[in-house]
């Protein structure tokens, strides 16, 4: 199942300027520069196009366990069934960074 995480740039920026202040010690003038010159104009280019590629879209907004659950109602839908309770935990721990890390 390819899925896209459709976030609003402003957020992205919002969330990269949080994390690059605070956990790597950038300054925000930095953080915008580079996300300005590098961080925009590929996305832009490289990411953005994929999302006609994805089989479900969720929002990067919106809290994680209704995304999880979007994504597990597609998967029930495709393979016509419903996903028992082991096989629903394996999204249980799933944290908001992981399924960011989907963004293909």
């Amino acid at each position: 199942c390819k899925v896209f995480v459709a976030t609003p740039d402003r957020v992205c920026l919002e969330r990269r300027l949080v994390r690059d202040i605070n956990e790597r010690g950038r300054t925000e003038e930095y953080t915008r520069a580079v996300y300005d010159k590098n961080v925009r104009p590929m996305f832009r280019e490289h990411v953005a196009p994929t999302i006609v590629n994805a089989d479900i879209v969720v929002s990067g907004t919106v809290d994680i366990q209704y995304s999880v659950g979007a994504i597990v109602k597609y998967l029930e839908q495709m393979a016509h069934v419903k996903l028992d309770s082991k096989q629903l935990s394996l999204f249980k721990n799933c944290e908001p960074e992981e399924v960011d890390s989907m963004q293909m």
